[in-house]
């Protein structure tokens, strides 16, 4: 009779203790750092948690970057913030908003009169690295990219040769005068405005762009000359530390958002967040406690970091075959010190 109750309270035992709360819903394996893509995933929404001016910087967006403005004028975007502070996940965050705001599906959007309909038109370059170092370079290859993806959009919409036939080919050497000139988007919110027409629709382009270069005001100074009316731009700088931004030849003025460091109190609002978002109870094991969390954000880290760790953490606890009841300081520490020593670096290898 001991045998079965103890497997019995084994069992028990097992399916009391959680998963890995700090993993994101659609990572793959191996995918420990990625910054939340509401964009793609609506389920992502749920994730976010109000710290380091996250949510005031959402807010800015919201009041300053509406549909109808973009439609009218244009606008360029850019979130600022130190390395893993979370820029990315804001941008991904600003752009699911804007993009259910503008098509009318974001649920807080009040009722109203009927409004024209609109749809949006997303191309993601945020995760690219044109190989070019200059800022010339980089935005002929931005360029081709937003082609390609407005040939592909075309293509799967069958909007007909008239719209495709205006989109100027690759590598044609109309494409890189454009470029050169800064002429090439006034042609594509033209092709939206001949779209329009031919679908009853307004059409939005919302271009995320890569992150600045080392020098980032001159390159921002550069996007800000391709702003159109029916476009938007975003991109982010880890370097940009304020400085003059040049507006001549842009309708309005960029809007520059940024994002904060981790306050004291703020790893254990997320922390805590991840323990319970899914209903479960804060003592259900492996838990932490608030003044781990404390003293772990003693040293200063960024949300990036944060999350990397958390998820590190947990995933080795675990996959242990001891149960842990609460996660302590020793046990992070023993983690970091175990991925310290396997680190590619540590063993003389390299990161790709």
């Amino acid at each position: 009779m001991t045998g079965p109750r103890r497997e019995t309270e084994t069992s028990r035992e097992t399916e009391t203790r959680r998963e890995n709360p700090f993993r994101l819903p659609h990572a793959r394996a191996g995918q420990t750092g990625l910054p939340l893509r509401p964009h793609k995933y609506r389920d992502e929404e749920g994730y976010y948690v109000g710290i380091d001016r996250t949510e005031q910087s959402l807010a800015e967006f919201r009041q300053e970057v509406t549909p109808e403005d973009v439609a009218e004028d244009g606008r360029l975007v850019l979130i600022t913030g130190r390395e893993g502070s979370g820029k990315t996940s804001l941008l991904n965050r600003c752009v699911a908003w804007f993009c259910a705001e503008a098509e009318g599906t974001a649920p807080e959007t009040p009722p109203g009169p009927a409004r024209q309909r609109t749809r949006t038109i997303v191309v993601d370059l945020v995760h690219e690295d044109p190989r070019p170092a200059s800022i010339p370079g980089r935005a002929t290859e931005v360029c081709r990219r937003i082609v390609r993806e407005l040939g592909k959009v075309a293509q799967r919409g069958n909007w007909g040769t008239s719209f495709r036939d205006r989109i100027p080919t690759i590598d044609s050497r109309e494409l890189l005068d454009s470029v050169e000139l800064g002429h090439v988007h006034l042609d594509i919110s033209d092709l939206l405005v001949d779209l329009e027409d031919a679908r009853a629709g307004r059409f939005l382009l919302v271009v995320m762009l890569p992150g600045c270069l080392d020098t980032p005001v001159p390159e921002v100074t550069n996007y800000l000359r391709w702003v159109r009316p029916r476009l938007l731009f975003l991109m982010e700088s880890s370097s940009f530390e304020g400085g003059h931004l040049e507006t001549r030849g842009a309708g309005v003025p960029p809007l520059v958002l940024q994002v904060g460091d981790l306050g004291s109190t703020d790893g254990w609002l997320f922390v805590r967040n991840r323990l319970t978002r899914d209903g479960t109870e804060l003592t259900t094991p492996p838990t932490m406690t608030e003044e781990t969390m404390t003293e772990l954000m003693e040293n200063g880290i960024s949300i990036a970091r944060l999350q990397r760790l958390m998820h590190g953490v947990y995933s080795d606890v675990l996959a242990g075959g001891q149960p842990t009841t609460e996660i302590t300081m020793d046990e992070i520490n023993k983690f970091t010190r175990r991925s310290w020593i396997n680190s590619p670096s540590r063993n003389g290898g390299g990161t790709a």
